[in-house]
């Protein structure tokens, strides 16, 4: 696909190339080329604002092991990145856990996603119901999806219904226009490929999780709508998983990982990757 006046990016999990080509650009995913390729499940640990450095060298020297299936990644807070990176093993990614909806500018305590990757960081969660809660909207979330994959870096986009809107039977709803503002937004940069996670508010950190059917539901509607708009990606499910419950998640049909908040502070996220892996 090409466009005048632009550059070819050529994007992947863990790398990114720009390549002038005439003054054309397209912007390719690898992986829309190798659609038959099965990608390796994602596991996610969302460390939130549970982190200091003596916690990061116990979690580096818990998930040594390198699983077949399972791709996995910890979100740290922005001063410990760099730290992560030089002391995790090769095999799990570093991640943001935010990014900004600017470029660059006078805004004090924002960080963009080109100083993400300036600093290494090509992975970032976006559109997280503790960001959404406090300061985002849709048209933000878009901003900062489209600035993250500007710059090559992958995203994980975050949805989900709160306990309201849960009662009142709204959450395919909720979970459409928070896909829809930014999937219109990827096709219009001719992008096509985005890792969603479906994480019901209500769920987070409660203890209370939806039932398989439920949650196959969410995900079934998400993998319609990414096949909708001709986006590839993976749909991964987050919310009060934990070592007691992953098996039983794991048999959710059309599930691609998990993205795991308080368990990925102890050894049991090593656990929920075993268990994964053995999906």
């Amino acid at each position: 696909m090409l466009f005048a006046n632009k550059i070819l990016l050529l994007q992947s999990r863990d790398f990114h190339d720009e390549t002038k080509l005439s003054g054309l650009i397209a912007i390719v995913d690898k992986r829309k080329f190798a659609l038959n390729t099965p990608m390796k499940k994602l596991l996610g640990g969302n460390l939130k604002l549970c982190c200091s450095k003596d916690r990061l060298n116990y979690l580096s020297t818990l998930i040594n092991e390198e699983y077949n299936d399972v791709e996995v990644f910890y979100a740290v807070p922005f001063p410990y990145l760099s730290f992560a990176r030089e002391i995790f093993p090769s095999h799990v990614r570093i991640a943001a856990q935010d990014c900004s909806e600017f470029i660059n500018g006078a805004y004090t305590g924002e960080v963009s996603a080109e100083m993400l990757v300036d600093i290494g960081v090509k992975s970032v969660i976006i559109g997280h119901s503790e960001r959404r809660k406090l300061y985002d909207d849709e048209k933000s979330v878009c901003k900062k999806v489209m600035n993250a994959f500007k710059t090559g870096m992958n995203v994980l986009l975050c949805v989900g219904e709160d306990e309201v809107q849960r009662r009142q039977n709204e959450t395919i709803s909720v979970v459409a226009k928070q896909l829809k503002s930014v999937l219109e937004c990827m096709i219009e940069q001719n992008i096509s490929c985005i890792d969603v996670a479906y994480e019901p508010v209500w769920s987070i950190g409660t203890g209370n999780v939806p039932n398989n059917k439920e949650i196959e539901e969410v995900i079934s509607f998400i993998r319609q709508e990414l096949n909708n708009y001709n986006v590839n990606g993976r749909v991964i499910y987050g919310g009060s998983v934990s070592e007691k419950n992953v098996e039983t998640l794991c048999n959710i049909k059309c599930l691609d990982g998990f993205l795991v908040g308080k368990s990925s502070t102890t050894d049991e996220f090593v656990h929920i990757a075993r268990a994964l892996n053995q999906k």
